[in-house]
């Protein structure tokens, strides 16, 4: 059950930052971050935000439990949260860099 919650953390943020990234993209009033505009941009922020919280902290308890338990699908759903968490830093910095 934590495996599956991390995996659909993660899945909650990445719509949230496609959303905001396509916002930026094009340009789109409300995209970016404190801005007025759009509410599906506050929706995106907010599922980004807690979204990837969840799926940090659900993804390092998939991955502790999956190592005490020895279950690989447990582990490797937790690195697999682990690891949007760490792309999506990543995204969103050079996304920020390059405004």
């Amino acid at each position: 059950t934590v495996a599956w919650l991390a995996l659909v953390a993660a899945a909650i943020s990445a719509l949230g930052i496609a959303i905001i990234l396509f916002g930026i993209a094009f340009d789109i009033e409300g995209a970016e971050e404190g801005e007025e505009g759009r509410a599906i941009f506050d929706v995106a922020w907010i599922s980004y935000l807690l979204g990837g919280i969840a799926a940090l902290v659900l993804g390092a308890v998939a991955y502790a439990l999956g190592r005490r338990r020895n279950e690989d699908g447990t582990r490797r759903a937790g690195v697999i949260a682990l690891g949007y968490v760490a792309i999506a830093v990543v995204i969103f910095v050079i996304a920020a860099a390059t405004q």
